[in-house]
């Protein structure tokens, strides 16, 4: 493989990660405003720093590529960038406390669905567990769009994923599951 050819790869590889990763930070800021969850929108915040990160990868390893096509890797890193900045700006709404307008507050009331953010502790029912064991959905209704461990992500994780103590997991279902995961992620429930 080419020197060229390795650069355009690499370059993919990281674009499909920052529209994947833009694109849920979409998703966790709509959340963090809509339920006034500071949680996640904390969790914005820090994909946000790993999406500044990323931009400059893009821009260095553009830099590597012939004129027309870096310039082009450029303009889409911006526009991704952009991306991450605005909802990070949506998250910065719930994390300064800002209240939102009352059309927003009513269309929460008619929400079905809501995204969470749980911690899981050393010795819950979750910790040291794989996905498939949990059945999350079935006892909850709640279904798992990712988990943070340490600074890595895992974007729709597959039933053998396994939940280690610390690992961050956001969940979307309906209100009422919601106790039922945050209940599971505590070590004192599990008694």
């Amino acid at each position: 493989m080419s020197k060229e050819t390795e650069a355009e790869a690499a370059v993919e590889e990281l674009f499909l990660k920052m529209r994947e990763r833009s694109s849920f930070m979409i998703d966790l800021a709509y959340s963090a405003l809509l339920y006034d969850n500071i949680d996640i929108a904390k969790e914005v915040d820090i994909l946000e720093e790993e999406m500044d990160e990323m931009c400059d990868d893009a821009l260095w390893l553009s830099l590597t590529m012939p004129e027309e096509k870096g310039f082009a890797m450029i303009k889409l890193a911006i526009v991704v960038e952009e991306l991450a900045d605005g909802a990070r700006e949506m998250a910065d709404i719930v994390l300064r406390d800002v209240d939102i307008h009352p059309i927003l507050e009513m269309s929460i009331r008619d929400s079905d669905e809501i995204i969470t953010r749980v911690s899981v502790e050393n010795g819950s029912l979750l910790s040291n567990r794989k996905l498939e064991e949990l059945e999350l959905e079935t006892r909850t209704g709640m279904s798992v769009l990712a988990i943070r461990k340490g600074r890595k992500w895992i974007f729709d994780p597959d039933e053998k994923e396994r939940i280690d103590p610390g690992d961050v997991m956001i969940l979307k279902g309906p209100l009422e599951g919601e106790k039922g995961i945050i209940s599971m992620a505590k070590a004192e429930n599990n008694r």
